[in-house]
């Protein structure tokens, strides 16, 4: 993932992930689309998946150092980020195509 893709799910997903798993907490009332993010936010994804997630749109951490935080390899904290951005992107993309 380059540089500007990051900054841009960045941008989006520390929306998604705002004030530790109350997006768009606030706000203006939210949209469907943000409505059904929280919910995904909140539901849908594990765990680990919401912590690898806030540690590396939130804080900007590297998967090298969110690995050596938790003690596991690069590659679950990758392949943990990718599940959570597929299942974000699944609930969100069934909203936006309803629109």
């Amino acid at each position: 993932m380059s540089r500007t893709e990051r900054r841009t799910d960045a941008a989006l997903f520390r929306r998604i992930s705002a004030q530790d798993a109350l997006p768009f907490a606030g706000e203006e009332e939210p949209s469907p689309a943000e409505q059904a993010a929280q919910r995904c936010w909140r539901s849908e994804l594990t765990e680990r998946q919401r912590r690898y997630f806030l540690y590396y749109y939130r804080d900007c951490m590297t998967m090298r150092a969110i690995a050596a935080h938790c003690g596991v390899n690069v590659s679950t904290v990758s392949r943990t980020l990718r599940r959570a951005r597929l299942r974000l992107c699944r609930i969100l993309r069934y909203y936006y195509d309803e629109s």
